[in-house]
């Protein structure tokens, strides 16, 4: 459980990337491309920003308040 604060901003980036990867190779699909794209980007800034950031922070409490079995 501790390692999921660190995870969920790379699973969200590999969602993201897979995106991409369909928009792209399967669809070809420019205008998808660009927004799979900017999707990826953003999410990335707002992990790092103040809407992520607080929310990292409370999974990490969180996940620290799970007994482990």
């Amino acid at each position: 459980m501790a390692a999921l604060p660190a995870l969920l901003p790379l699973v969200h980036a590999e969602f993201a990337l897979s995106e991409l990867g369909y928009f792209h190779g399967v669809t070809r699909s420019a205008e998808n491309t660009r927004l799979a794209y900017a999707y990826y980007v953003g999410h990335a800034e707002w992990f790092a920003g103040e809407g992520g950031r607080p929310l990292l922070e409370r999974v990490r409490e969180r996940s620290s308040m799970v007994p482990l079995r």
